[in-house]
């Protein structure tokens, strides 16, 4: 999105609009087809977004101690769920880990949580 907001002509009438819209107009940008256009490449990237967001909230509730076949987990759960995930996160961002790393802690992480959640269904049986 950098490249269509800094080098193409779409870019720069977003950039009119959202400066002026009254002088965008004077100059010829037709504010309401740039505005849909605008939306329409937004749209996708918001859902895109939404899903990865989503997917790191399940990683927290799965941490958190809820079940992923189902059944019993908390709210205090989740949130602290969430909390060692981005414990962690920021941790190993301070520290200067890679990506890749840090993906793999948080994956090894998950792991590490179904699998006691497995031991402990196992057990309940």
């Amino acid at each position: 999105m950098t490249f269509v907001s800094n080098r193409t002509r779409l870019g720069r009438y977003v950039y009119a609009i959202g400066g002026n819209p009254e002088a965008a107009v004077l100059a010829g940008v037709d504010n309401r087809k740039i505005t849909i256009a605008a939306f329409a490449i937004i749209g996708p990237l918001a859902a895109i977004c939404a899903v990865i967001a989503t997917e790191r909230l399940n990683a927290a509730a799965a941490i958190g101690g809820a079940s992923l076949a189902g059944g019993t987990g908390t709210i205090f759960g989740a949130f602290f769920g969430a909390l060692i995930i981005q414990s962690i996160q920021t941790g190993m961002v301070l520290l200067g880990f890679d990506t890749p790393v840090l993906q793999m802690t948080l994956g090894v992480a998950l792991c590490f949580a179904v699998w006691l959640d497995f031991i402990y269904r196992t057990k309940m049986k």
